[in-house]
């Protein structure tokens, strides 16, 4: 079935294109609706396309419907019970014409995040045929947006085309392996990745401060959002004035001193080097000496625990609580900002 060449539907980012064999060859995607086969045959262009449909699943009326019109070639095969040699044989023919073979998976039950919807027993049965096979990762990123993000400015669907995979290379292991590699192209280019944390962080903040709470799992106590912001913002200010480095070192436990000390350290336009208490003297002083800290937050308490630290001298160590109680001030400035003042002022 030919099609006129056309760009990629509006609302599609294509990653990998330039990977597509001029041969035939197998595409076999992790995942693939009728909306996202509309949007590949408009990819593919003017190749020549046969679907390969699995009959062992379930198939949403609409692709059926599509993939069963008069002018759409299609190859049907029985993974549960197929016959490696005779898949091959069908398969190879059409290759050998130059044909673009498509896979299209069934309905499929998976857990959000997944990243393969075909069952293994298909892929092998694919894959057995020894056929240049092509992956595909369809990534939806309206899916897995943050609610910081506006979801009508992502693209509806990403098509990361991975590496063709040829004659011994076509192994599962090599799939699975190239698959995620496209899957990680396609997530890296989510818009998302190209802003700043700290501003990510501040609107998320700022939309959910008065309603939210991190629990610090070491006491059970709360620290509401909002409240967390004020603290880090007016430390940052301290943490600027103290040290002109790129980097500041952390030692804290997960909780919400160190919430505070990490988010404190970005808003002040600088890299939190959290740093491993449980390691060897020797490791941190190492890691201490690569960032090239000359400040480190860190706590009193946490200090009279684990005396085997290798501690900087006193003069570079910030501890948080005693930092925060003379910024009282400017913590209420810091929280009024949030609640008055648009994330890009603040």
């Amino acid at each position: 079935m030919a099609r006129p060449q056309a760009s990629p539907p509006r609302g599609l980012h294509v990653l990998g294109e330039t990977s597509l064999p001029p041969g035939g060859f197998v595409l076999l995607p992790n995942r693939l609706a009728y909306h996202d086969l509309l949007q590949l045959e408009t990819v593919l262009g003017d190749r020549q396309i046969t679907y390969l449909i699995d009959e062992s699943h379930p198939y949403d009326p609409l692709l059926r419907a599509h993939l069963e019109k008069d002018d759409t070639d299609a190859l049907a095969f029985d993974a549960s019970v197929a016959d490696p040699a005779e898949l091959k044989s069908a398969l190879h023919p059409l290759l050998g014409k130059g044909r673009c073979i498509v896979f299209v998976p069934g309905n499929a039950t998976a857990l959000a995040g997944t990243h393969l919807h075909v069952p293994a027993a298909t892929i092998a049965a694919i894959l057995a045929s020894g056929a240049t096979t092509l992956p595909l990762y369809v990534d939806k990123p309206r899916e897995s947006a943050l609610s910081i993000e506006v979801t009508t400015r992502l693209p509806g669907a990403i098509f990361s085309f991975g590496r063709p995979l040829e004659r011994e290379a076509v192994t599962h292991a090599n799939f699975l392996e190239n698959l995620l590699a496209a899957g990680e192209a396609a997530y890296s280019s989510h818009p998302l990745l190209d802003e700043n944390l700290a501003r990510c962080i501040v609107r998320g903040l700022k939309r959910h401060g008065s309603g939210a709470s991190l629990r610090d799992g070491n006491d059970g106590s709360e620290l509401r959002y909002d409240k967390a912001f004020a603290a880090a913002a007016a430390l940052s200010r301290l943490i600027r004035n103290e040290t002109d480095r790129d980097r500041v070192g952390i030692v804290l436990p997960p909780g919400k001193g160190g919430f505070v000390a990490n988010l404190a350290v970005l808003l002040a336009g600088k890299i939190p080097v959290n740093l491993n208490f449980t390691a060897g003297a020797e490791a941190a002083q190492s890691a201490m000496r690569q960032a090239e800290l000359d400040r480190v937050i860190t706590a009193d308490a946490f200090m009279g625990k684990f005396t085997s630290f290798p501690w900087p001298p006193s003069k570079q160590i910030i501890l948080i609580e005693r930092a925060l109680p003379p910024l009282k001030k400017k913590m209420i400035f810091w929280a009024l900002a949030l609640k008055a003042l648009p994330p890009g002022a603040i």
